[in-house]
């Protein structure tokens, strides 16, 4: 029985999308506008106007500059594909702050190195590409051991490459990547602090639904079962425990879909399918009980409890069979 994996909707990632169209805009207008030049003077960040306390804005605005194809081509394509699935995690609020201050910061970060360096004072920055590595040193630690399957890799190392070679502004990409990594590690610290304050409750409000289970205190049971995976949705404990409940409160509907709930946590769980399988001969649905068995026994050919309930839907489909045919 198989499981669709989950698709990102439209709703779920429109900053990102909404960044992109936004940078495409402005670089269409610095197109065609007849003073290209005077525009980006205006807008571009200037380290030393910003140590005069000048021309402050700038280092928000300038983050929608890009001047040539490439610049823009190779920042908007990688900070969509990894900028969605940040946004997804996060949400909306939050990877605007991220993306706005990583920008910001390697800009700053750019204007207080140079400080005394006459060279850099003077130089225009500008570009998406600060906000864009923040994201980017986010992403790398909230999905690091799923790297191989978000992303396309050598898109990603074409991307670095290009800047390597041609960025002249290192700092603003260093501040902004350092940046985004500050905050993953925060949101991670938050995140996993709250993951065990919610285990430790879903574990109790779990334990007293499998008590009331055991002692056939089903409408108790049911409750406590349902306010576990609330707070956990992944709590396949619980979960087979209220597909269990249904069961005996001769809910099969609802049997059916808890069941199918740990198989999107966990599409191997024979133990799950086993049960939707006993639901569906329960009710007298022989050929789907035998298909789901199946896939159960897939998993675990010497699975006994599956083999036993085989062996009992063929004898009710052979008997049924059998009953038709003396008719």
């Amino acid at each position: 029985m198989g499981v669709e994996p989950n698709k990102i909707s439209f709703h779920k990632q429109y900053i990102s999308l909404l960044i992109v169209v936004l940078n495409i805009i402005v670089f269409v207008i610095l197109q065609i506008v007849p003073n290209q030049r005077m525009f980006i003077e205006e807008f571009a960040v200037i380290p030393y106007e910003i140590i005069k306390g000048k021309r402050s804005l700038t280092i928000f605005l300038a983050l929608f500059i890009h001047i040539n194809y490439l610049h823009l081509i190779t920042n908007m394509s990688v900070f969509y594909i990894v900028g969605y699935k940040v946004e997804k995690e996060i949400g909306h609020i939050l990877f605007l702050i991220i993306y706005f201050v990583s920008g910001i910061c390697g800009f700053l970060l750019h204007v207080t190195v140079n400080l005394f360096n006459m060279n850099l004072i003077n130089i225009r920055l500008f570009g998406a590409s600060g906000a864009i590595f923040g994201i980017l040193g986010f992403y790398l630690i909230i999905f690091f051991n799923k790297i191989y399957q978000n992303i396309n890799l050598s898109h990603l190392f074409f991307y670095i490459l290009i800047h390597l070679i041609f960025m002249t502004a290192v700092l603003v990409h260093f501040g902004g990547f350092i940046t985004g990594l500050m905050f993953a590690f925060i949101f991670k610290l938050i995140k996993d602090d709250y993951s065990k304050k919610v285990s430790k409750k879903t574990v109790n409000w779990s334990s007293l639904g499998h008590a009331y289970l055991s002692n056939d205190m089903f409408e108790h049971a049911h409750h406590n079962l349902k306010f576990a995976i609330k707070m956990n949705p992944h709590d396949i404990t619980a979960l087979m425990d209220l597909g269990f409940c249904y069961q005996k409160l001769d809910n099969f509907n609802e049997a059916i879909k808890t069941y199918k709930q740990i198989l999107e946590v966990d599409p191997n769980n024979n133990l799950a399918l086993y049960n939707i399988a006993r639901v569906y001969f329960k009710v007298e649905h022989y050929n789907e009980a035998l298909y789901v068995c199946n896939e159960s026994l897939k998993i675990n050919a010497n699975f006994k409890d599956a083999l036993d309930l085989q062996k009992k839907i063929f004898w009710k489909t052979s008997h049924r069979v059998s009953k038709t045919t003396h008719k």
